[in-house]
C-alpha cells in the first residue's frame, strides 16, 4: 500500500528535513500508515487545507479535512446543532 498526501496534482515530500511539493508521485513520501499520514496533515494547521491522504493502490482517498461548510451540511442532514445554533 502506497500512503501519500495530494491534492491531485501535486504531492508532499520531505527535502532536506522541510516539506516541499512534487508532482511526480515517485518522488513523493510514502507513509508507513495511514494514521501517520493523518498526524501529518493536522499538524499542518491549514497551510495545505486542500490536501488529503490516499491510497495508491487502491485508488481511495482515506482521510480529509473537511470545509466548515461540510461539517455543516453533515449536521444539518443528522439534525444535529451547531454550537452557533445551541
Amino acid at each position: 500500500m502506497a500512503i501519500v498526501i495530494t491534492d491531485g496534482i501535486h504531492y508532499l515530500k520531505f527535502a532536506d528535513g522541510e516539506l516541499a511539493t512534487t508532482r511526480k508521485l515517485e518522488l513523493a513520501y510514502r507513509f508507513d500508515s495511514a494514521s501517520d499520514a493523518i498526524n501529518i496533515m493536522k499538524n499542518l494547521s491549514g497551510r495545505k487545507a486542500e490536501y488529503y491522504v490516499y491510497d495508491t493502490n487502491t485508488d481511495y482517498i482515506l482521510w480529509r479535512l473537511m470545509s466548515e461548510e461540510e461539517v455543516e451540511d453533515i449536521l444539518r442532514l443528522t439534525g444535529e446543532e451547531t454550537e452557533e445554533e445551541e
